[in-house]
Order: structure tokens, then sequence, then C-alpha cells
């Protein structure tokens, strides 16, 4: 019991093996409202039910099988639900994002900067260009 519980926490994780915890505990509660255990201990496993009615042993199973499809759910959505999270971006990726933007943010006000004195500079080159032309004609 050891080794399967091991096993179903390396398996399914912490969430998983508390779903399945929670199954095998639904599970036996079932089976002890229908009797099934009282029925083992005493040995009449064998005897037929003397009310005529089946003893509830079908109705545990199946009762199991439709737990153990929605766990068997729950695992694959867990399953997505950490590929999901896994692979959003975390908080310190932001940050680095936001330095990233200061940073950019920055280097444009520099070359807001130069891209004007560059604008000045041409326009004096103009003016020059311009006075010199109407000298000469």
């Amino acid at each position: 019991m050891d080794e399967w519980a091991t096993r179903l926490i390396e398996q399914a994780g912490p969430v998983g093996a508390a779903f399945g915890v929670v199954i095998i505990a639904a599970g036996g509660a079932i089976a002890w409202a229908k009797g099934l255990f009282g029925k083992l201990s005493s040995g009449s496993k064998s005897e037929p039910v003397s009310n005529g009615k089946p003893d509830g042993n079908d109705e545990v199973v199946a009762a199991l099988r439709e737990i153990n499809q929605q766990l068997s759910s729950f695992d694959r959505r867990i399953d997505a639900l950490e590929r999901d999270i896994s692979s959003r971006p975390s908080d310190r990726d932001f940050h680095e994002l936001e330095k990233a933007i200061a940073v950019m943010a920055n280097t444009i006000e520099h070359f807001g900067g130069k891209i004007a004195a560059t604008g000045e500079a041409v326009t004096r080159i103009e003016d020059f260009l311009l006075s010199l032309s109407k000298g000469k004609n």
C-alpha cells in the first residue's frame, strides 16, 4: 500500500494523490453502506441474499468505475492547467520586460535629442548654401 501511494504521488502529484485518497475513502464508504464489508467479514460471501435483492456489488463496482473516470478527467484537466501555468510569464519575466522597455525609452529619448541637433545643423547648412548661391547670381 505504501509503494502504491508513493507511485501515485510521483505520477499524479499531490493533488492527484489527494483525489486518489478521496476516491478510495468514497469507495470504502459506499461499500460499507452497501454492507459489503459486513458480508465479507461474516463469511456469508457465497450465501444467497435472503430477501431476493442483489447484494449491491455490481452497483459498487459501477460507482467505483464512474469515480475512476472522473478522477482520470480531473487528472487530465490538472495536467493541462499545469502545462498552461508553467508556460506563462512570471513576475520576474515582467520585471525584466519593464527594465528593457525603460532602457529603450531612454535610448529613444537620447536619439530624439541627436535628431533635433542634426536637423538644426542641416538647416544652417541649407541657409549657408542658399546665401552662397544668391551671392553668385
